[in-house]
């Protein structure tokens, strides 16, 4: 909490602020659903299963950002709640969940790499135990047990992909360059929720 900083503003700048704010969240919204509509036609023209699961990656981000940005408070629950924490962790558990899934099966680690794919499905299976605590156990443990769990497979992921594509497949480089992104989205954000000081802003956006 001592991260936060208060920022007093006029009622025009804050006016102002809350436009940029709604006008981001459309463009990004319209967009997930852009890539949603269009990785849906893919999985059904082409009948490959990587669509299916990056569609449905798709669906838990929006899930997610919905509910992280306030929104889903601000228009579904305004009286709020506990209840309201419980779900944002729920939310970034799935969210990463859909994330490792679709990782696991596009880089084809059963086949290439069973020993990573078994700790790597070992390490969903705590993530999909957590998802069940977290109605049940207090925020404060909840939350950092989480980033605690999500950052071997932060760190796993991206070396896995630049392994895979020295060794096989040149068409990994996309896959390499998206997850070089986000690692560095997901480090920043959770170098934030342990305590490390990062500029506001970029940590508390950068996923």
């Amino acid at each position: 909490a001592h991260f936060i900083e208060p920022i007093v503003r006029s009622r025009e700048r804050m006016a102002e602020v809350t436009r940029t704010f709604r006008d981001f969240q459309v463009t990004y919204f319209a967009f997930l659903a852009l890539m949603l509509v269009l990785n849906v036609a893919a999985a059904m023209r082409t009948r490959e299963t990587d669509f299916v699961f990056y569609s449905f990656y798709l669906v838990v981000t929006a899930l997610y950002q919905f509910v992280y940005t306030g929104l889903f408070r601000q228009h579904l629950s305004p009286q709020g709640g506990e209840w309201l924490n419980q779900l944002l962790v729920f939310a970034g558990l799935l969210n990463f969940s859909g994330l490792a899934v679709f990782s696991l099966r596009f880089l084809r680690l059963s086949h290439n790499s069973p020993l990573w794919s078994r700790v790597i499905q070992i390490l969903l299976g705590v993530l999909t135990l957590q998802m069940i605590l977290v109605w049940f156990i207090p925020v404060s443990i909840s939350d950092p047990m989480t980033h605690l769990t999500v950052f071997p497979l932060v760190l796993l992921f991206p070396g896995l992909a630049v392994w895979q594509w020295v060794k096989r497949r040149n068409d990994f480089r996309f896959f390499v360059l998206g997850w070089a992104v986000l690692f560095c989205a997901l480090l920043t954000f959770n170098l934030f929720a342990f305590g490390i000081y990062i500029e506001p802003v970029l940590s508390r956006n950068a996923i």
